[in-house]
């Protein structure tokens, strides 16, 4: 004789993923978590562009893109030569933070020390090979000095592996909390 059906047992009672902006599954807290390290990411990744800098005749593209595009956009005021480098900073640290927030929402938790650094040089592809010549804001590749394309590349591994390393930690301190 078969054993009786078990009897089914009640779904238990869970949130659903946006009740709370922190739920790791949660679009809009992956984004959130995202920015956040993107931008803590941008300055390891910033000094080894102004470490790499006496290696090449030019600025740190992120500082000459904010002067060019100041220039170009005429609802942003052209920044001094005294506020360049501040204005350049929270640009770049912005767009770190945008870049880490799309990094956090669309690539899997999986081999993030691999993926992020990628990422990272996918964005500089497209940025300084990409949309910033195409809008003047930055010599092409074959026009620039290949010194800084070279400190660009490896400041954006760092930014990748600093992005990693951010949702690394934060991903143990959600589980281990």
């Amino acid at each position: 004789m078969p054993p009786p059906p078990a009897e089914p047992r009640a779904a238990e009672p869970s949130a659903p993923p946006s009740a709370s902006p922190w739920h790791p599954r949660s679009i809009v807290a992956r984004a959130m978590r995202g920015a956040a390290v993107g931008a803590i990411a941008t300055v390891p990744m910033t000094a080894v562009q102004m470490i790499g800098r006496p290696m090449h005749r030019r600025r740190p593209p992120f500082e000459e893109v904010t002067q060019r595009l100041g220039k170009r956009l005429p609802f942003v005021p052209t920044p001094r030569r005294r506020t360049l480098g501040i204005a350049s900073a929270v640009a770049h640290v912005g767009f770190g933070a945008g870049a880490g927030a799309v990094y956090a929402v669309l690539a899997p938790a999986r081999l993030r020390f691999v993926s992020a650094p990628a990422y990272a040089l996918a964005v500089d592809a497209a940025s300084y090979g990409g949309w910033a010549p195409r809008l003047r804001l930055m010599p092409s590749p074959s026009r620039d000095e290949t010194s800084r394309q070279v400190v660009t590349a490896v400041a954006h591994v760092v930014y990748g592996a600093g992005l990693a390393a951010g949702l690394e930690a934060l991903d143990r301190r959600g589980r281990a909390g």
